[in-house]
This record gives C-alpha cells, structure tokens and sequence, in this order.
C-alpha cells in the first residue's frame, strides 16, 4: 500500500499520468470483485474486500476531478 501511496503522489505531481493511474485503479477494482465471487473466501474477507473497492472508488472518483479542473484550468 505504501508504493500506491507515492504512485498516487508522482501522479499528482504529473498530470499526464492520471489516465495510467485511473486505468490502474479500474484494474484493482475489477481483481477485487472478480475475488469476492470466489468461493475460497470468506465473508469477512469478502467485506473486506467490497471496503477496498469502494475506498479505490472514491479514489479515482477523486483524481479524476483532479484531473478536470487541471484540465479546465481552475
């Protein structure tokens, strides 16, 4: 999580990178659910799961904002 962490502050810092970043998070967010059909996991580890999903939801939800109003010049 920590390497995500700067991945997501060099994104900030680089605007061009933002569409890589979102196209990474789409990824993450599809192994996540793609995990929670699994069968191997439990329940609490499917919540957890659904609960990083939407934390990585409102994180690209967030940067791509970011990315209009850089765009838009505000």
């Amino acid at each position: 999580m920590k390497n995500f962490k700067k991945k997501i502050l060099d994104t900030l810092k680089n605007k061009n990178k933002i569409n890589s970043t979102l196209d990474y998070l789409s990824r993450i967010q599809k192994n996540l659910i793609t995990n929670h059909s699994n069968p191997v996991f439990s329940d609490a580890d499917k919540n957890k799961l659904l609960k990083k999903h939407a934390e990585f939801q409102e994180l690209g939800e967030s940067l791509y904002r970011h990315l209009m109003l850089t765009e838009n010049g505000i």
